[in-house]
């Protein structure tokens, strides 16, 4: 097993860093907070280290915590992301400053030399940035190794030690190649020296088999021909088919389910089976699902256009940072703080190519192969029923009965945190904020129909009705 230290530089997107990281085969990603101890007997306990984004100026102690002594310190391979590459450039040399363009969840067209850091990605590529400061005046002994159209250094690396940089941020969605380089520098801890054995879930392997149909078919219809009756469904749905292609439905009457949900102030996973048994595990949520992972071997996986694949859907709530910061959370949601199910089928709808796929799981704890076969069969003829049927009204949905709404900041009110959130991110405080508003209406409400007013009202690439 390879372990990767990540230090937490108190950043949103440090659980992006260790989902792409942990995904590798054989690797153990352990997530520490800059302002945790870390002895240097801890750190021989690891292989490599990624010093993860973060608010601040590596200049300032109290912003980079451990960070400092860990990159001083460590004899092992590094890889440093926005602030922990401003980090490494500080700590050998180089000035940290303003940068010439304020860069926040803007993309760049990045350059590289060729560095093995690099392997397998285009010469020239799409990076996200956020960041206010930027490294400059950079020597021996390090070189810059990639650049942006503008010159400014894009990525380090050390002469002499295994030490790397990126100023910008492979986790994000829009970069291109982000994991194909953390699993580079994966590849770098190990020393080119892998082993299949550390690969998971190799005795619980999920087996997956599918069908396509030709022909559009509304999702919305599908929906309700398919999921109108279970209490415990999903569609992640693509309303905008202009900016996204595929939305996915589960959790139908008759299918291999189990439901997972995690509440912070009990500190226990609690697990219902589909014959409605209930167990409770003494983990957290996310220890439970690392534990769960499987291999999924999906037959014809190379022709399938889509990357979805059987697992758990659900949601993490923000309760939890009480698990991941260590926080205290001194208000409790009427809803679990996190709620994941685990079918065996599922339909997915192609908008782009007007085609429709049933897949169906088999192994431990699902349904078997014969099993999702005669699904496939009935659902298929399911799907041409639906096709065949009258076009859904949406304007025949049924009148919400609702009243006064009310904000919880006024105009005034929300310009001036508008304002405020402005200088943080001027000032390299933050690089991204999340500001909201919270609307409340007084009434009576379907959830379905209300869903359905808001996708027609607001269509959006990424939606969810869990």
């Amino acid at each position: 097993m390879t372990r990767i230290l990540l230090v937490d530089n108190h950043d949103s997107f440090t659980y992006n860093i260790w989902m792409y990281l942990s995904e590798v085969p054989g690797v153990e990603c352990v997530v520490v907070k800059n302002d945790d101890p870390l002895s240097p007997e801890d750190l021989e306990t690891f292989d490599g280290v990624v010093i993860s984004p973060g608010p601040g100026s590596p200049d300032v102690p109290g912003d980079v915590g451990i960070s400092r002594m860990v990159v001083t310190s460590v004899d092992k391979p590094i890889l440093g992301v926005c602030l922990g590459h401003q980090l490494i450039g500080s700590v050998y040399g180089a000035k940290v400053g303003p940068a010439p363009r304020i860069m926040h969840g803007r993309t760049s067209r990045v350059h590289h030399n060729g560095d093995r850091l690099f392997c397998g990605m285009d010469e020239v590529f799409t990076a996200v940035r956020y960041h206010s400061l930027a490294l400059s005046g950079v020597e021996a002994p390090l070189e810059v190794i990639a650049e942006d159209e503008d010159g400014v250094a894009m990525a380090i690396r050390h002469s002499d030690r295994p030490v790397w940089g990126v100023q910008f941020h492979p986790e994000s969605i829009l970069s291109d190649d982000g994991r194909v380089l953390l699993r580079n520098f994966v590849e770098i801890v190990r020393g080119d020296e892998r082993s299949q054995d550390d690969a998971p879930g190799a005795g619980a392997a999920i087996d997956c088999a599918w069908v396509r149909l030709d022909g559009e078919v509304d999702a919305r219809a599908l929906f309700d021909a398919f999921c109108g009756s279970s209490a415990e469904t999903f569609w992640l749905d693509s309303s905008d088919t202009d900016q996204a292609r595929f939305s996915v439905l589960g959790g139908f009457p008759g299918a291999t389910t189990m439901t997972v949900s995690y509440r912070v102030a009990e500190g226990r996973t609690t697990v219902t089976g589909h014959d409605g048994t209930v167990r409770h595990v003494d983990a957290d949520i996310f220890t439970f699902l690392k534990d769960q992972q499987r291999v999924v071997r999906v037959a014809g996986e190379d022709l399938l256009p889509f990357e979805f694949r059987p697992g758990f859907i659900g949601y993490f709530g923000y309760e939890l940072r009480a698990v991941t910061e260590g926080m205290t959370v001194s208000r409790h949601s009427r809803l679990p703080d996190a709620r994941f199910l685990l079918t065996d089928r599922y339909v997915v709808v192609d908008h782009r190519d007007g085609q429709v796929y049933l897949l169906f799981a088999s192994g431990p704890g699902l349904g078997t192969r014969a099993e999702g076969q005669a699904w496939a069969e009935s659902a298929a003829r399911t799907v041409e029923d639906v096709r065949q049927a009258e076009p859904r009204d949406n304007g025949a949905l049924p009148a919400a009965r609702s009243g006064h709404v009310s904000f919880r900041d006024g105009k005034a009110a929300y310009l001036s945190k508008i304002l405020k959130c402005q200088d943080y991110l001027t000032s390299g405080e933050s690089y991204e904020l999340c500001l909201t508003n919270t609307a409340r209406i007084a009434g009576e409400f379907d959830d379905s129909a209300t869903y359905d007013r808001l996708r027609s009202a607001s269509p959006v690439p990424y939606g969810a009705f869990l």
